[in-house]
This record gives structure tokens, C-alpha cells and sequence, in this order.
């Protein structure tokens, strides 16, 4: 685009005289690679903080408890358990059976899913 203001140039012009300027850096060789690699580093730090906080969001979702129990939402436990039952209700037959077979009685068990604690 082009500028047609006229105050720009003068102003441009008598930081010139003045001597009021500074000639830009702009890196070569390796250190243009490295300028380069950082801002790439930044870019990909910045991109999967956005993935992390929108798994964790589909996590708080869907399985409500999941991030209550593993503090890591990356815990290799987690995944395995989430790999092998997708679905929310065999999930949920899981915990049953889990707590029945560790000798948990239903009525705990049930309140325990509702978020009471049996004490």
C-alpha cells in the first residue's frame, strides 16, 4: 500500500539528521538459523498449551472424574484405560465391578459415583 502522509518523511528525515536512529539487526548464517528455531520453539510450545488445555477440557466433559484421579492427564494409566474403554458406560461397568470385587458395597459404590464420600 502506498502512503501519501507527508509527516511521516519529515519525521523520518530529521531523525536522520539528528542521528536518532538504529541500523536494524538482521542476522546471518547460523544466527538466522537460531533466531528462526527459536520463534519455531515458540510457535510449537504455544500450539500444544492450546491441545493440552482442549484435552483437558474434553476430559472434564466426558469423564468428569478422570482429571481427579490422575493429576497428569498424560499418566500412561489413564491413557490405557481410556484406550480400552471408549465408551462411557463400559467405563462406568468397570468402576462397578471394580469396587464390587474390592469389596465396596453397591450403596457406597453408587454414592461414591454420585460424588459422596461414604464417610
Amino acid at each position: 500500500p502506498k502512503k501519501t502522509d507527508f509527516k511521516d518523511p519529515k519525521t523520518i528525515a530529521k531523525l536522520v539528521v539528528d542521528g536518532r536512529y538504529s541500523i536494524p539487526y538482521i542476522p546471518e548464517g547460523v544466527y538466522a538459523e537460531l533466531r528462526q528455531a527459536v520463534s519455531s520453539r515458540d510457535r510449537i510450545i504455544k500450539e500444544q498449551n492450546a491441545l493440552t488445555n482442549r484435552i483437558k477440557r474434553w476430559l472434564k466433559i466426558y469423564f468428569p472424574e478422570y482429571l481427579k484421579v490422575y493429576t497428569k492427564y498424560s499418566a500412561e494409566s489413564g491413557l490405557l484405560l481410556l484406550k480400552k474403554h471408549r465408551c462411557l458406560r463400559r467405563l462406568k461397568n468397570l468402576a462397578r465391578t471394580v469396587s464390587l470385587k474390592s469389596g465396596v458395597s453397591e450403596s457406597s459404590a453408587r454414592s461414591e459415583r454420585r460424588g459422596l464420600r461414604p464417610w
